[in-house]
């Protein structure tokens, strides 16, 4: 998967509504907690981490359920390496825009860096960006500080991060934002629109 998501970086799936970026984003991480191909691409097995910031707990945990039964893997066998984090009532915002002080960086930065290292992370799934930054998105300024912290305090010195983000057909129509660009993100059309049809076939579905 280094070749889709890198080592030491953070990288960002683009989609509009209704092409389960979630649900694909999780199985990846399942598959990559224990090692299988996803896609037939190679994972190199570690420890996930997946912070939600929208769903809730119950959301996820109906996922995992239909994955695991979708691809006859016991819930026991990832227990362990597949951690997840449910950020939706906590206030999720990693960064937030502060008067009189600019963007940044609140407590939960902080306590997810140490949870990683903690726990020996190999991946970071963030679903997602909109929630996760309280910020103006289209100031080049205030993204590009919020990537270099999700860079230097979670993907460094070897680790992967994913972030999730929705766009919407006008959004897209006026092209990319400084986040998109920062993370090189997929747009629409490319990658999880294909994995969300495949997905489909084996009847997973949100």
């Amino acid at each position: 998967m280094t070749a889709v998501i890198c080592l030491k970086r953070a990288r960002m799936w683009l989609t509009s509504g209704c092409y389960g970026k979630s649900f694909v984003s999780l199985l990846l991480g399942v598959q990559v907690a224990l090692g299988l191909l996803f896609v037939g691409l190679a994972t190199t097995r570690s420890d996930v981490l997946f912070l939600v910031a929208a769903d809730g707990a119950h959301v996820l945990r109906q996922r995992l359920a239909k994955i695991c039964r979708a691809l006859s893997i016991n819930k026991a066998s990832i227990e362990g390496n597949l951690h997840l984090l449910d950020a939706s009532d906590l206030g999720p915002a990693l960064h937030r825009e502060q008067r009189g002080k600019g963007i940044m960086e609140t407590p939960l930065l902080s306590a997810l860096a140490t949870v990683v290292q903690q726990l020996d992370v190999g991946l970071v799934v963030v679903d997602n960006i909109s929630d996760a930054f309280d910020g103006n998105e289209i100031d080049r300024v205030q993204v590009r500080g919020f990537i270099r912290s999700l860079r230097s305090q979670i993907a460094r010195p070897g680790r992967a991060v994913l972030l999730l983000a929705y766009i919407n057909k006008e959004s897209a129509a006026r092209g990319a934002t400084p986040a998109q660009r920062t993370t090189r993100a997929r747009p629409p059309g490319t990658a999880p629109c294909a994995l969300d049809c495949r997905w489909c076939r084996l009847g997973l579905t949100a």
